[in-house]
């Protein structure tokens, strides 16, 4: 047998469109590659423009979450002037390094306020161009403190209404839905799958599984009726407090308490 590198075949960011001998062997499951003794180069092309083309549609998916983003890298990355290319590369590895001179210094400040947080004073951790990310700290047992992640959206809402159309009951937890839409004091439009229903009483509509024009009158009614919609904000108000973490937890650890004694 005689080995070769495979590379000195494919020299450079080329892409080949090649004809395989009649001896094949397939490789991968499902198969995703082939092996040949011999082949034959039909078309070649450059890939580097395409690929570059590609990373940076990648880049400007993400660029949002970069906060003060360099202008030469916003305008190589929209605009592909690969003239601009080079003072794009340099402004982003500028900003890197300002970034590392200040992220210790940020990051001890950020697990300091962590380390404080609770659920009526998260700390920010991050943010982004639609949402931040709070750490928050509750009570959960006398000595015990449970820690976890909060995610806040910024700006307006954008939902009015909130509708989960579960039809079959199997393998559904609690919906966390309900409650994040009571805090959010936005309507409900449930099924009476898994007694949804019981949970939104007052705070929404429930409709029967599998009935798409009950959905669709639910819709409409809390649309147009806008007595009904602010009469259900007000109870999601109400309601939500039920699922407060520190009243929910306290409500827990009151009766794991009366279990052990």
């Amino acid at each position: 047998m005689r080995s070769f590198r495979s590379l000195l075949y494919a020299p450079g960011d080329t892409l080949d469109r090649v004809s395989l001998g009649r001896r094949r062997v397939p490789h991968g499951t499902p198969v995703d590659k082939w092996a040949s003794g011999r082949r034959r180069r039909l078309v070649s092309i450059d890939s580097g423009p395409m690929l570059r083309a590609f990373a940076r549609r990648v880049a400007l998916d993400v660029l949002p979450l970069w906060e003060n983003a360099p202008v030469a890298v916003r305008e190589y990355l929209t605009t592909g002037d690969e003239t601009k290319r080079a003072a794009a590369w340099a402004a982003a590895w500028a900003a890197r390094a300002a970034w590392a001179a200040t992220a210790a210094t940020a990051a001890t400040a950020a697990a300091w306020s962590a380390a404080w947080a609770t659920t009526a004073e998260p700390a920010l951790l991050a943010r982004a161009a639609s949402y931040e990310i709070h750490a928050v700290r509750w009570p959960a047992l006398d000595g015990v403190q449970g820690e976890g992640l909060l995610a806040l959206p910024l700006g307006k809402k954008a939902a009015d209404v909130v509708v989960i159309p579960r039809n079959r009951p199997f393998r559904m937890a609690f919906p966390l839905r309900i409650v994040e839409s009571l805090v959010m004091r936005r309507p409900l439009i449930v099924t009476t799958v898994c007694d949804m229903h019981k949970l939104i009483q007052g705070c929404g509509i429930a409709v029967e599984p599998g009935d798409p024009q009950g959905l669709a009158g639910a819709m409409i009614e809390l649309a147009v009726n806008k007595k009904l919609y602010q009469e259900c904000q007000k109870n999601c108000a109400i309601k939500a407090v039920d699922y407060d973490s520190e009243v929910s937890l306290g409500r827990l650890r009151k009766e794991l308490i009366e279990a052990i004694d």
